[in-house]
């Protein structure tokens, strides 16, 4: 087989990259950021940002439940969590600047109307910066 530039001469051609919508980008940039959770029974989760599906499902990974005890805080390793849309009270990402946290607050609010038309509920979400 002859070897031409990154491609191998008779291989098979790698299939095109489907186009990704607005939305998709903007998630993309999102990936691995700290994200905290506000779930509807009172829980607080702090994780990594690791997926956003059509629905508004969120999963998590190094995820801590965040409480507190006697008045002090306390953190318990959950790992990777899933957080369905139905049970998300608040989304809040760590952003770098006051810019970063108003285009988080942009996506945030288009991924709660795009799971309203799919049958997800749509939570409420915040952007912070810390």
């Amino acid at each position: 087989m002859e070897v031409v530039g990154q491609a191998v001469a008779g291989a098979p051609a790698a299939p095109p990259r489907p186009q990704r919508s607005p939305l998709a980008e903007q998630a993309a940039e999102l990936l691995h950021k700290r994200c905290k959770i506000r779930v509807k029974d009172g829980r607080v989760l702090v994780g990594d940002f690791t997926c956003l599906d059509r629905q508004g499902n969120i999963i998590l990974t190094n995820t801590f439940e965040v409480m507190t005890l006697n008045g002090r805080p306390h953190e318990k390793l959950m790992g990777q969590v899933l957080v369905p849309a139905a049970h998300r009270q608040s989304c809040e990402f760590q952003a770098a600047n006051p810019a970063e946290a108003a285009a988080l607050r942009q996506l945030l609010q288009g991924s709660v109307a795009a799971g309203e038309g799919s049958g997800g509920a749509a939570p409420a979400a915040a952007a912070g910066e810390g």
